[in-house]
């Protein structure tokens, strides 16, 4: 999962994700401090999305989060620098870091059911419902870079 957050930057990795770099290489590592939490959702519709590292700040309630997202049929992966009450109901799974690759762990996931329509980081539902929640979405774009994802991308998936 890591490594489809650091593939999903539209430009070179910044200084402070070597370390996750180095637990991707070497699966013998354990998650570092520095990553970012891992959250999970049902993705129930026929579109996906990927969200490279963004920030989002609240207008009424004042506060942020730096999310990157990547969400393919059925599956959703939010990566946080921040705990927000928003994804009280996803299941987070970061701790999955602590065991080594060849551990055998038995898990048992609920996940909630959200739909992916707009191409808007962590927003479900229509465009109308999102957009009176109040955020203000932040990128970073890299100077020359014309990759589809410096913003985000939404993709439908053909059946």
């Amino acid at each position: 999962m890591f490594s489809m957050f650091l593939c999903a930057a539209p430009f070179k990795p910044a200084k402070e994700w070597k370390p996750i770099q180095k637990f991707v290489w070497r699966r013998d590592d354990l998650l570092p401090s520095s990553a970012p939490f891992v959250y999970l959702y049902m993705n129930t519709s026929n579109t996906g999305r990927i969200v490279p590292c963004c920030g989002i700040s609240d207008l009424v309630s004042h506060e942020s989060m730096t999310v990157s997202e990547i969400s393919w049929p059925p599956l959703g992966i939010v990566f946080s620098y921040e705990r927000h009450r928003y994804f009280d109901s996803m299941q987070e799974i970061t701790d999955w870091g602590r065991f080594k690759f060849a551990n055998r762990v038995d898990l048992n996931l609920s996940l909630p059911r959200f739909t992916v329509n707009t191409h808007y980081p962590i927003g479900f539902g229509t465009v109308e419902q999102i957009q009176s929640r109040g955020w203000v979405y932040l990128f970073h774009v890299p100077p020359e870079s014309k990759s589809p994802t410096n913003i985000s991308a939404l993709i439908r998936r053909i059946q």
